[in-house]
């Protein structure tokens, strides 16, 4: 197929739609688990970045506040496979990949797309230096919640590009540039928007998508959503930030 990408509202659609049975079922299982398995996964066990379960209500996650309403595991490709559940090992070993190069492929074409005057730095950057983790995000039905506007808070993602490559069900907003939010569509195909770390590559002139996951009124049911992120390998020094990748993600973390 010939990936394509166009921007719309303010986020990138492509024509791919790619399945996610196998990574959807391992992670329902997972999350299906008593809490004593679960734990055996939290993110103290992990050495880089974000991987790992954080669980609804968790006042030490790296990448969920206490008051947000969902549970989330991290996978990466920066920590040895083994050591996540075998739930996920199939994924990992028959699709992770596969997933991964297309994502790239993406990725390509919204870089290509830029109107910056480093782009050409940037697409080396993201050759050199850009490795992916998947956030599996897991909103339980809206029970005893009435006054809750968000399930997730509004923030910028660690990424370069956050993607969603399996689509997206309806409940996730941007917030626009005139600090409006706006619902992005459900859809089954791949969408992506900037983040943070493309904000900083960019110098400002591309912002990272600030977002967030509302509850729809009509449509309190669970929610499971896929985002894969583009981040820096471990222990780099990144000559366009003119950092390490480790002062990067104190910097990122530094927002909140």
């Amino acid at each position: 197929m010939n990936v394509k990408v166009e921007l719309k509202n303010g986020y990138f659609k492509s024509n791919l739609c790619l399945k996610d049975r196998l990574i959807d079922t391992a992670y329902k299982e997972f999350i299906s688990k008593d809490f004593t398995y679960k734990k055996m996964y939290l993110q103290k066990k992990y050495n880089y970045g974000f991987d790992g379960y954080s669980y609804l209500g968790q006042k030490d996650s790296s990448n969920q506040y206490a008051e947000d309403l969902l549970h989330s595991f991290v996978i990466s490709e920066f920590s040895d496979p083994k050591t996540f559940p075998k739930e996920f090992q199939p994924f990992l070993k028959h699709q992770w990949t596969y997933l991964t190069d297309k994502i790239k492929q993406v990725e390509l074409k919204i870089l290509e797309s830029l109107n910056i005057d480093n782009k050409k730095d940037i697409i080396r950057f993201h050759e050199q230096y850009i490795g992916y983790m998947m956030s599996m995000n897991y909103y339980p039905a809206n029970i005893n919640n009435e006054a809750k506007k968000y399930r997730l808070s509004k923030h910028k993602d660690v990424s370069l590009i956050t993607v969603f490559p399996f689509g997206i069900s309806k409940g996730l907003f941007l917030i626009d540039e005139h600090n409006q939010e706006v619902a992005v569509e459900a859809s089954h195909n791949l969408i992506a928007f900037p983040g943070y770390l493309m904000e900083c590559l960019t110098y400002g002139k591309i912002k990272g998508i600030e977002h967030s996951v509302k509850f729809n009124p009509k449509n309190k049911d669970k929610r499971f959503s896929y985002a894969v992120f583009s981040i820096p390998f471990p222990c780099e020094n990144l000559p366009i930030l003119r950092s390490s990748s480790q002062s990067y993600f104190q910097c990122y973390l530094s927002l909140f």
